[in-house]
């Protein structure tokens, strides 16, 4: 019994410091959002991680470019197995969302889904002016509820805010920041 346990302590080690051990996934970047027509790429690289198959190319490397200029507007799963030397695999799925907004658009455009909400409240920001913005919560009276001062390094965001601890009701989400702002309708379910 003895013998059977080292085996299974040598066996969990060798595999924490391959990085498969207590979890089913390696570190990825998640949910990208791209231009249609941009291409992206995917990088799955991890520790102690030997073979890689992307699902959609069959592509091997750790790095895949995804075209976006034939893909129809919409949210794609890319999905990776990798494994290591001891003949263990894992997955990550990665989910990238096509935007239909043109290349060319300068205009600050704000999208929040799903609406109505229960909780979790997503935001796409598009065509961001400056890097800093600010996210405000206020409900019909004009009370402020939540406030979160935001950065990006980008020209886009995406994120989520959890309002599950906030009352159901009719709530207005501020975006904004020095030369912009947009202000939507949140219903919380």
């Amino acid at each position: 019994m003895k013998k059977l346990t080292a085996i299974f302590t040598l066996i969990m080690l060798m595999l924490t410091l391959a990085g498969f051990a207590g979890s089913n996934s390696i570190n990825t970047e998640v949910d990208y959002v791209v231009c249609a027509g941009k291409s992206l790429q995917l990088d799955a690289t991890a520790a102690g991680v030997e073979t890689y198959l992307w699902l959609h190319s069959n592509e091997t490397t750790p790095v895949v470019t995804i075209h976006t200029e034939n893909l129809t507007p919409g949210i794609y799963s890319y999905t990776v197995i990798a494994g290591n030397a001891f003949g263990c695999e894992t997955e990550a799925t990665i989910h990238v969302k096509v935007t239909a907004i043109e290349a060319n658009t300068d205009e600050f455009s704000a999208v929040v889904y799903p609406n109505p909400t229960s909780g979790n409240l997503n935001y796409d920001l598009i065509s961001l002016p400056e890097p800093m913005y600010s996210i405000s919560l206020y409900n019909t009276s004009g009370t402020l509820v939540l406030n979160r001062n935001m950065h990006s390094n980008y020209d886009f965001a995406t994120g989520s805010i959890d309002l599950s601890s906030v009352n159901p009701g009719i709530y207005f989400i501020h975006f904004s920041g020095t030369d912009f702002r947009s202000v939507q309708k949140v219903i919380l379910q």
